[in-house]
């Protein structure tokens, strides 16, 4: 059985390439329909601020995000060997179900009613 010759990776970055080419000149050469308005451009600066309500919990709100970034993760990272070695099990299918664990906790904890105990207002 004979594989993809090695010069297909090359010819898709090639095909891709001349097609991002072709919509780069038309988009030069085609006409604008809407009409410039004054003040577009000022509209598109972004302006980050943070609500007066929310200062007092944003820093806080902000160490528990990373928090949750870091420990994904770490999940990710090391769930899968944790998962092979507690379970004496080197197959992919425990690791893979390690981490999505992790992953479906939030979607799960989302379908909480807010009469459960543990609801966060």
């Amino acid at each position: 059985m004979q594989g993809a010759p090695v010069s297909a990776p090359v010819w898709s970055f090639v095909v891709a390439a001349a097609l991002l080419l072709v919509a780069a000149v038309a988009l030069a050469l085609l006409p604008e329909t809407a009409a410039r308005r004054p003040g577009a451009l000022r509209s598109l600066r972004p302006e980050v601020r943070v609500p007066r309500a929310a200062r007092g919990v944003f820093p806080m709100v902000c160490l528990v995000v990373a928090a949750t970034y870091v420990l994904g993760g770490f999940t990710q990272a090391l769930a899968p060997s944790l998962a092979a070695f507690v379970l004496g099990r080197d197959d992919l299918f425990s690791g893979a179900l390690a981490v999505a664990v992790y992953h479906l906790a939030g979607p799960v904890a989302g379908l909480a009613p807010p009469g459960c105990p543990l609801y966060v207002r």
